[in-house]
């Protein structure tokens, strides 16, 4: 969580609203890394690391980015959203085989909670 928080980079928004969404995007994507992790190694027997953190938070603060530039923007809520679901699927939901389908309703299913 530690390396999460320190990477995290929301930004277009006020000081008050961005230490809120970075507590929160903070525990969403602790979260779903953790989850995703655990999926990797228990159903598809691989190996995760730490760059695989860094890799995903590097991604979430790109598309968060990019997102936000965009004329058709909708609500923070869902450009950091998408951030998340999009940083994750490049990260880890492309390396599965097989199991793609069953880890996308896994980690959805998390972050809807």
């Amino acid at each position: 969580k530690s390396m999460i928080m320190k990477e995290l980079d929301p930004t277009g928004i006020n000081k008050d609203r961005k230490d809120k969404y970075r507590d929160w995007i903070s525990a969403v994507m602790t979260f779903a890394i953790t989850k995703s992790h655990a999926f990797i190694r228990n159903i598809e027997h691989g190996t995760v690391s730490l760059r695989d953190v860094a890799r995903c938070i590097k991604l979430f603060n790109w598309f968060h980015n990019t997102l936000q530039k965009r004329p058709e923007a909708k609500s923070y809520d869902e450009i950091c959203g998408r951030s998340i679901i999009f940083s994750l699927m490049i990260c880890y939901h492309s390396r599965l085989s097989n199991k793609r389908k069953a880890y996308l309703i896994e980690i959805i299913r998390y972050i809807k909670q």
